[in-house]
């Protein structure tokens, strides 16, 4: 019985059950609706990989209080095979930059990231078919070396294949 009551609960008080569900009374957004009600106004359907490095590096201020760009929504597609070898390229790079949170996230980074950081953020994406791939990227960890190895693997793949 008590277990019923603690299911019920979150029904009768009209809480949303899922991710994506919408309070009583609350529109419903569309997947990458009206990011910039959320902070994100960078075009994701214009702009790639690249100028999003270069928005979150000029974006960054040292001593800033809240060192991160939220990112609203899933992005799919966004991150193209030819986008990765630039990508690697800028892995190595020091330069700070704005760290990258979902919206989604509880969680908000205190601390900047680098542009070789957020260049291998975005190689996840791209192996997760999304972006942001996880929930903050400053709390994400790979290698340049691992990314590396797996795009002399996918190549290798790509050559082999008919």
């Amino acid at each position: 019985m008590l277990l019923m009551k603690l299911l019920l609960v979150p029904i009768l008080a009209g809480w949303p059950l899922a991710a994506n569900a919408v309070l009583p009374g609350q529109p419903a957004l569309a997947p990458n609706s009206a990011p910039s009600e959320y902070g994100d106004d960078f075009d994701w359907s214009r702009k790639g990989p690249t100028e999003f490095l270069d928005r979150l590096r000029q974006s960054y201020r040292a001593g800033q209080e809240l060192p991160f760009y939220s990112v609203h929504g899933e992005h799919r597609g966004w991150v193209t095979e030819a986008d990765v070898p630039q990508l690697l390229e800028l892995a190595t790079s020091t330069d700070p930059c704005l760290a990258v949170v979902s919206t989604l996230s509880s969680w908000l980074p205190d601390r900047p990231s680098t542009v070789g950081h957020e260049a291998l953020y975005i190689l996840a994406g791209f192996r997760a078919g999304k972006y942001p791939p996880e929930l903050a990227s400053t709390r994400w960890s790979g290698t340049l070396e691992e990314y590396r190895q797996w795009w002399q693997t996918h190549e290798a793949r790509s050559l082999t294949r008919p």
